[in-house]
């Protein structure tokens, strides 16, 4: 009875929403080929960029992640490695393979966990957030605003991808880098996230004239053999700003 209930909820709340935004379109699943989201967009499960795809995001799209269903959930784990371990189990997570491309300006930044609350009006609906695997291509993310994500954005295997202009607010992480990864991670403010950057698993992220406000658990956060770089950052109101775990040298 309850799970009926809960399901019934999960519906309501769905059509509230599109019957408010009455042009949104709703993605789950593998998006093949190319696909533009501007506008409104609601994703309600997992997405996957396969490789030799793209995801194209217009300025100021807005997307909403809802409450990721059974059916949806999880399908990047059976397409490209299941061992991974990325995502969030419950939680809408997008997988990119292939390319994203995020087209946002200073006047029209994309939001990526547009505000929605649960049936109860009491809980903002979280997400899980966007896994660059180690097969995508060269990545590019400007003027976007990244909320209520367990790990907004990860950066995989032997990647080079610049994330710049950007904001985290609010997420679990905000930018996690492993895997071998070297992204240039440049000009982003971090506030009132759980970590703003965990470095980890033999990762060389550049940090360079980001702002770090607010951070409960740490500002960057070092785990592994890492060998994070940075200059020019700004840190206000953090628990730590740099707190790393194995000793190993920040060059500031």
């Amino acid at each position: 009875m309850l799970k009926k209930l809960g399901s019934q909820a999960l519906f309501i709340l769905l059509i509230t929403l599109l019957s408010i935004h009455a042009h949104a379109k709703i993605y789950s699943g593998v998006l093949k080929g190319y696909t533009k989201w501007q506008g409104e967009v609601f994703v309600e499960g997992d997405i996957v960029i396969p490789e030799d795809s793209v995801l194209v995001i217009m300025p100021g799209t807005k997307v909403t992640f809802l409450p990721a269903r059974s059916s949806t959930d999880h399908v990047a784990k059976n397409f490209k490695n299941p061992e991974h371990t990325f995502g969030t189990v419950g939680k809408c997570d997008i997988f990119v393979y292939g390319s994203v491309r995020f087209l946002g300006n200073s006047k029209a930044p994309i939001i990526l966990g547009n505000t929605a609350k649960d049936q109860f009006e009491k809980n903002v609906i979280g997400w899980g957030g966007i896994i660059l695997m180690p097969e995508a291509q060269t990545v590019k993310i400007s003027y976007a605003k990244f909320q209520f994500a367990e790990k907004a954005l990860q950066i995989t295997g032997n990647l080079k991808c610049e994330v710049d202009h950007c904001s985290f607010i609010g997420n679990k992480t905000g930018i996690e880098t492993l895997e071998m990864s070297e992204p240039l991670i440049l000009k982003n403010t971090f506030k009132s996230n759980n970590i703003g950057i965990l470095v980890t698993d033999k990762s060389f992220p550049r940090i360079y004239y980001n702002t770090f406000i607010g951070n409960v658990e740490a500002a960057v956060k070092v785990t592994d053999i890492a060998y994070p770089v940075g200059n020019g950052n700004k840190f206000q109101a953090n628990a730590r700003d740099i707190w790393d775990l194995r000793n190993i040298l920040y060059r500031e």
